[in-house]
């Protein structure tokens, strides 16, 4: 992977512009030249940041370790103080849940199954840290794995008939 060193490699993804920002300039800031994904999508149509998987910031490859330890000191800085950036987990918690409520607007066993794998995502990334991550993490759990079961229980109902 080090031996092209120039192509672009996403190293996190933000629900919104703001916080995307926020860490580009950080990783600018530091000599990092960054690239913002899904910016002017999600700036238009912000509910198809859930669909999209946020915006996404990405960096030249040889630069990607760098840039990711840097954020996760960042956020983990942050996430201690109240009302500023969150810890990976919780962020993909809160993500879960919002797709799940989306989920009852549009498509929903996609919406549903896109938040089951977002909370994988957010296990991976060592779980939600706080009470607030917590709680978004089992809402998106019950209400999206009862949507999944159903869904899956009809799907196989309309294959045997």
């Amino acid at each position: 992977m080090e031996h092209g060193g120039d192509e672009p490699v996403v190293v996190r993804s933000f629900t919104g512009t703001g916080e995307a920002a926020i860490a580009r300039g950080m990783l600018e800031a530091e000599g990092i030249p960054a690239f913002l994904g899904n910016e002017h999508l999600v700036a238009i149509a912000w509910p198809l940041s859930q669909a999209t998987g946020g915006v996404s910031l990405a960096v030249a490859a040889r630069d990607a370790e760098r840039a990711r330890r840097l954020l996760e000191r960042d956020v983990l800085r942050l996430a201690d103080e109240p009302g500023d950036a969150q810890a990976p987990g919780d962020s993909l918690a809160e993500r879960a849940w919002k797709s799940a409520l989306v989920g009852f607007l549009a498509v929903p066993p996609l919406f549903h199954f896109w938040s089951l794998w977002l909370l994988g995502r957010a296990w991976a990334e060592g779980g939600p840290r706080t009470d607030r991550g917590r709680s978004c993490a089992r809402r998106a759990l019950v209400v999206s794995g009862c949507v999944a079961v159903a869904s899956l229980v009809v799907l196989v109902r309309k294959l045997v008939s």
